[in-house]
């Protein structure tokens, strides 16, 4: 159904103000390369949905060496918690959800570096300087 007496303008003032600069921007962030390449193999997930550890997720040794190393991300959620301004909106709320993922994957990515690094240290001496993974 349409009106006839409602004209483009008129439509376009119905949609919410949206700031283009913002979205550029973000856009422009989000396609930025991150600070450094990370050598991680491939992830897996090597529990079903119904298993008591489901969400877990493994990194393995490339070198086949049997070693793994294990992160659930879901588990620390819990125990986060998040600081809004007393006049805060849902696009406040939405910003501080989105700025405490990525400082969680940050930091679980920096565990996993970490455990490789000494796991090729340790297990793999003659491989650390030249694969990390």
């Amino acid at each position: 159904m349409t009106r006839p007496d409602l004209t483009d303008e008129d439509i376009l003032g119905m949609l919410p103000a949206v700031d283009w600069n913002a979205m550029l921007r973000a856009a422009q962030e989000a396609a930025a390369s991150p600070p450094g390449p990370r050598r991680l193999p491939e992830p897996t997930t090597p529990y079903g949905l119904r298993h008591p550890q489901a969400g877990t997720v493994r990194w393995s040794c490339k070198l086949g060496c049997g070693w793994s190393h294990d992160e659930n991300p879901g588990a620390e959620v819990a125990s986060m918690r998040i600081v809004l301004p007393a006049d805060f909106t849902g696009r406040d709320i939405g910003d501080a959800l989105s700025a405490q993922a990525a400082e969680r994957h940050e930091a679980m990515l920096q565990r996993v570096e970490d455990a490789f690094t000494e796991h090729y240290a340790s297990a793999h001496p003659a491989r650390q300087s030249d694969d990390p993974t």
